[in-house]
């Protein structure tokens, strides 16, 4: 969609520095970043470029001040709002800042008057912010807003590889396995070279059981890109056993004791349950004696094939399953009130 007052000579400068960055040139992109600020240091795309080129160079802090400066400046602009709202995902950063900004951006541009020959680029603008949308609130816990928010996008987008990705998101996550396979399919279909999806459906095909179909996504993953999307490992089960166990006896506070003496179970896949505390995804699970907040541990679940997804050796999987311990943990208890602390 075209920016109304953009700078010419600003523009041009950061296609040159886009292509610049794309290529991995990080000193040309540098280059044309200064000559960008030269001209205007708080212009929405130099500042939204600053951040992306440090982003890229891992300095985080310099991007994260970018992104501030993004809203300050720039506040009633819902691209930049969209845009900000993206970058504080890609940092790691409150998934409740970025959900505010993106519903400010659907909000803004929703009541935007759009110039004819624009429509459809600004159609496809609108569908990019939902969709958005839909991964922030995945990023709350939001599923049924997040599927709310993607299924806007699709039936707004048409052929939206985005909107089929954010659809398949929203439905895997509350265990809607068949809608999101179909969702992924259709948005693999679109665009056959985004490896999350084809892992995504690789993942979704193997908690259905179709074992052939899920390999044929894997594989189209690692094929785009193997380091990222590595093929699944092949664990057994005394080995997930002995490494659970491991990981149990050495447990730090607050969590030394939860698990001493609590037996493992290995299963293969977790029970979906719609809109339930643990999608499809878990890779462990806690089940207490009785319903009470006290009450002792009765047994760790580890279900095999979500850490085979998640892990495609050894090494992997007992991070992958130290990770998940701690957070199903950390999930049943006071932190604070283990450690001693006083509230703040």
């Amino acid at each position: 969609m075209r920016r109304m007052d953009a700078d010419p000579q600003i523009d041009d400068i950061l296609t040159t520095g886009g292509e610049a960055l794309g290529r991995g040139d990080l000193e040309a992109a540098r280059a044309a970043l200064k000559r960008a600020e030269e001209i205007d240091p708080i212009d929405r795309d130099v500042l939204l470029f600053r951040g992306a080129l440090h982003m890229r160079t891992g300095e985080l802090d310099v991007a994260e001040t970018a992104v501030e400066a993004v809203v300050e400046h720039h506040g009633d602009d819902p691209i930049a709002l969209y845009s900000a709202a993206g970058m504080i995902l890609d940092l790691d950063g409150d998934p409740e800042d970025a959900l505010s900004l993106a519903e400010e951006a659907d909000s803004l541009f929703e009541d935007m008057e759009i110039d004819p020959e624009d429509e459809e680029a600004a159609r496809e603008t609108r569908v990019d912010i939902l969709s958005l949308v839909s991964e922030c609130r995945l990023g709350v816990g939001d599923r049924t807003g997040a599927q709310a928010a993607a299924e806007q996008a699709v039936k707004l987008g048409g052929e939206h590889a985005g909107a089929y990705t954010a659809l398949g998101r929203a439905t895997f996550a509350r265990g809607q396995l068949t809608d999101a396979k179909k969702a992924f399919t259709r948005a693999l279909e679109l665009d056959a070279e985004e490896g999350e999806v084809a892992w995504n459906l690789g993942w979704v095909n193997r908690l259905l059981g179709n074992d052939k179909a899920a390999d044929t996504a894997f594989v189209h993953a690692a094929r785009i890109d193997a380091e990222v999307f590595p093929l699944p490992g092949e664990f057994t089960e005394a080995f997930l056993r002995e490494v659970t166990s491991d990981i149990a006896v050495a447990l730090e506070s607050p969590f030394d004791d939860m698990l001493r003496d609590v037996p493992v179970v290995i299963a293969d896949l977790p029970e979906v349950e719609l809109d339930g505390e643990r999608g499809p995804m878990a890779v462990v699970r806690v089940e207490r004696e009785s319903a009470a907040e006290d009450a002792p541990i009765k047994r760790l679940y580890v279900y095999r094939r979500n850490v085979e997804v998640m892990a495609n050796d050894a090494d992997a999987a007992v991070g992958v399953l130290e990770a998940a311990i701690v957070d199903e943990l950390t999930g049943l208890v006071d932190v604070d009130e283990l450690l001693g602390d006083e509230p703040s």
